[in-house]
């Protein structure tokens, strides 16, 4: 996730993943206490999370709408043949 920035009633946020017990539980907005050259410190305001779901990963916003992305955690019995068409067209991307 890159770092990203709000500015909010003159005060400052970034939201940033939640890594704390495990990779992506979230995400993390925290506004900025104390921002300068010499000195930082942020307090957490908010934690986005979706039930059931591991995420999200990111959140982007636009003028009109917010995205998110997440996934679930379990078995997925055609995740093999989408590896396999992959693999005969020869993209040498892997992406488990």
């Amino acid at each position: 996730m890159g770092l990203t920035f709000l500015t909010i009633d003159k005060k400052i946020f970034k939201q940033a993943q939640d890594n704390r017990s495990e990779y992506e539980n979230g995400v993390t907005i925290c506004r900025f206490t104390q921002l300068s050259d010499t000195a930082y410190d942020e307090t957490p305001v908010m934690l986005l999370t979706i039930t059931g779901h591991k995420g999200p990963h990111t959140q982007s916003t636009d003028s009109i709408n917010t995205y998110i992305d997440f996934y679930s955690k379990g078995f997925e019995p055609l995740t093999w043949l989408a590896r396999v068409k992959t693999k005969i067209k020869g993209n040498n991307v892997y992406c488990p």
